[in-house]
């Protein structure tokens, strides 16, 4: 494995996991990792075993999502090399014509490229045909498969993406629909 240094930034309230096993909830994170002195695996959240569910792509950034157990895992590869792991966990009873997200918009940026990306990943009910996201000053048509769903989009800079974004999505009924991921974001705090 080459020497690589990663810059990952999360912004709002969503769960990412570095693969130097830092876990972030929340907030701010901007940090460097040698790539060199990472385990093989993050110690918070083991890499599914299974094949990936979907995978969406932008430019060299490829974010595969695979269901794994009560758990959905979010890997980013940059040139077909890891830089991160997420996840969250599978939403029962999720009304058939929702969509719910898992935080809000992410995204990282490797030093040694400089491919920058802002990412969205969520869930849909049964009857949801087709999801897209509004972030960064881009629509970006989600990967839709099995009820999980994610965007990937290339940026400038990671540090100037947005905390929010609009997510579009369409029934099976032909209705169109459009919320803020505050509106729907899955792990925000709760107000009370």
């Amino acid at each position: 494995m080459k020497n690589r240094t990663v810059y990952i930034t999360a912004i709002g309230t969503g769960a990412v996991v570095l693969t130097a096993a830092v876990c972030v909830v929340g907030g701010f994170l901007s940090g460097s990792v040698d790539a060199a002195e990472m385990p093989a695996r993050p110690s918070s959240l083991a890499l599914p075993t299974g094949p990936a569910l979907l995978t969406a792509s932008a430019g060299p950034i490829d974010l595969e999502l695979t269901v794994d157990g009560p758990r959905v895992v979010t890997q980013v590869h940059d040139d077909g090399e890891l830089q991160t792991v997420g996840g969250d966990r599978l939403h029962a009873g999720l009304a058939a014509d929702r969509v719910l997200t898992s935080g809000s918009v992410s995204g990282g940026e490797a030093e040694d490229t400089d491919h920058a990306y802002g990412m969205l990943v969520g869930q849909a009910g049964a009857d949801v045909t087709a999801v897209t996201v509004d972030a960064d000053g881009q629509r970006t048509a989600a990967v839709l498969r099995d009820g999980q769903w994610a965007a990937v989009w290339t940026v400038r800079h990671v540090d100037d993406l947005p905390t929010d974004a609009t997510v579009r999505y369409t029934t099976r009924d032909g209705a169109e629909h459009r919320v803020s991921t505050t509106a729907v974001d899955d792990v925000r705090p709760s107000d009370g």
